[in-house]
């Protein structure tokens, strides 16, 4: 009885995933394009390995360039307020596919499957939430008054940002290579993510846990506060005050001269100035 339930599991999975991949196409390398407008949407979705350029103009609308048989595998569909930007088919190769999205004000950004997103020049913003997953990359300069970064399952990215608060949560393998200029700045960093980051920030407060690899030494922080566990290494400056906690093995690397304060140092966690 057991056996035959695994087996039907077995097959209902094989099932599933079989009605879940998409048909393959190869472009036909005669190169069209079109200029089409969109209604209004305040987020974007992309997906499928899709890359696309954006550029904030006022207007919304896109500009794709590919393989004439290409031109309608690739879909763009407002639906409740969201522009989702997705392919038919798997597309195994092309001579073109180039798209470009403008846009006149939006507050959301989802990168699927191995999607990328890259700024042609610096986005402006309200509040802005960036979400990236499933291997997708992106290249970005925005400004906004608030920033929410959700960055999971190896997805990577360099990013640029001016801001009064910023809240980055990272995990799954994920990283992040940045400038940012800031009031505040919260990382939350799990699961083996990396982040390299710089910039400037009044205060600055970190929650470190598994082996994850913190380089912000060229982030320069007033005050700053810490709490590791694991065994994450994790570089970090500070002019004024630092507040470390820290267990397991974390190493934590303290650059410039702040009064150090320590709440927890505990198992074979270590502090060490440069």
């Amino acid at each position: 009885m057991k056996k035959a339930m695994f087996l039907w599991l077995g097959l209902m999975v094989a099932m599933i995933s079989c009605a879940q991949q998409k048909p393959k196409v190869k472009g036909n390398k005669l190169v069209s394009e079109i200029f089409n407008t969109l209604e209004d949407f305040n987020s974007i979705e992309i997906s499928d390995n899709l890359v696309v350029h954006i550029m904030q103009t006022g207007n919304n609308g896109y500009h794709l360039k590919a393989d004439g048989n290409l031109i309608d595998v690739v879909k763009f569909n407002v639906m409740d307020g969201v522009l989702k930007i997705y392919s038919t088919h798997h597309i195994t190769s092309f001579k073109e596919l180039e798209i470009t999205l403008t846009f006149d004000e939006i507050d959301a950004i989802t990168l699927l499957n191995d999607s990328k997103l890259v700024s042609k020049k610096r986005l402006e913003f309200k509040r802005w939430d960036l979400k990236a997953m499933d291997e997708a990359t992106y290249d970005i300069e925005a400004s906004a008054r608030m920033a929410n970064l959700n960055l999971h399952s190896s997805s990577e990215g360099k990013l640029r940002l001016n801001c009064d608060i910023v809240e980055v949560f990272m995990d799954q393998n994920a990283f992040l290579k940045g400038n940012i200029q800031a009031d505040n700045i919260t990382l939350r960093i799990r699961d083996r993510a990396d982040i390299e980051i710089g910039g400037e920030v009044v205060k600055l407060k970190l929650d470190i846990t598994g082996t994850s690899d913190v380089r912000a030494r060229k982030l320069k922080s007033v005050y700053a506060e810490l709490n590791a566990v694991n065994s994450p290494d994790i570089h970090l400056s500070a002019s004024k005050e630092l507040k470390i906690d820290a267990k397991g093995k974390s190493q934590i690397y303290v650059y410039g001269n702040p009064e150090i304060k320590i709440e927890a140092l505990q198992d074979k966690s270590q502090i060490i100035k440069k």
